[in-house]
C-alpha cells in the first residue's frame, strides 16, 4: 500500500541564478504527533525540494532542544530491538508523506546510524527537502501545472 500518492503545489523560482522548486511544508509529525513548529518557521525563507542535497535541512529555532538526545537518553548497548517512530511530512494540498526508515537515518556502520536531518543556522536560510528523504518516492514534476507529485508504489 502506498505511503503517499498525490500532489502538492510547487512553484518554480530562481534563487541565485539557478531554478529550484519551492514546496509548502504544513507540518511534521513524529510518531503520529504533530511537532509544535510554527508555520512561519517553514514560510520565512521557504523550502525547496532538491535531489542534489543529501539530507533535509530545516530551521528549528527554539525547538532545537526537542531534537537533542542527552547521554541519559541514548539507547543502552543491551537493547537489540528499537522501535523508530514514523516521521511524516504534510505538504500543501494536505498531502501526507510517511518517511521510510531508510529516509530517516543514514547508516555509518553496522552499529551507528545518524539522523538524516540537519538544522539551518538561521530562519532566513532556505529549507531543503533532500534526496535521502526522497529515496523511496517517485517524484513527478508537473512544470506547466505548477504541481509536484509523490508516489511510493514505484515502477512495476
Amino acid at each position: 500500500m502506498p505511503r503517499a500518492t498525490g500532489a502538492t503545489t510547487a512553484s518554480s523560482s530562481s534563487l541565485q541564478g539557478t531554478s529550484f522548486y519551492f514546496i509548502d511544508i504544513i507540518y511534521i509529525s513524529v510518531g503520529g504527533r504533530q511537532l509544535s513548529i510554527g508555520q512561519s518557521v517553514f514560510q520565512t525563507a521557504g523550502t525547496i525540494i532538491d535531489s542534489g542535497t543529501v539530507i533535509t535541512r530545516l530551521f528549528f529555532g527554539v525547538h532545537r532542544d526537542e531534537r537533542r538526545v542527552s547521554d541519559d537518553e541514548r539507547v543502552p548497548d543491551k537493547y537489540t530491538n528499537i522501535t523508530i517512530p514514523t516521521i511524516s511530512f504534510t505538504f500543501g494540498g494536505n498531502l501526507k508523506v510517511d518517511l521510510d526508515l531508510s529516509e530517516i537515518f543514514v547508516a555509518v556502520n553496522s552499529t551507528i546510524a545518524c539522523l538524516a536531518f540537519a538544522g539551518n543556522r538561521d530562519a532566513s536560510d532556505v529549507g531543503i527537502f533532500g534526496n535521502t528523504q526522497q529515496k523511496t518516492l517517485e517524484v513527478v514534476y508537473d512544470v506547466v501545472g505548477g504541481k509536484l507529485g509523490f508516489d511510493t508504489s514505484g515502477c512495476n
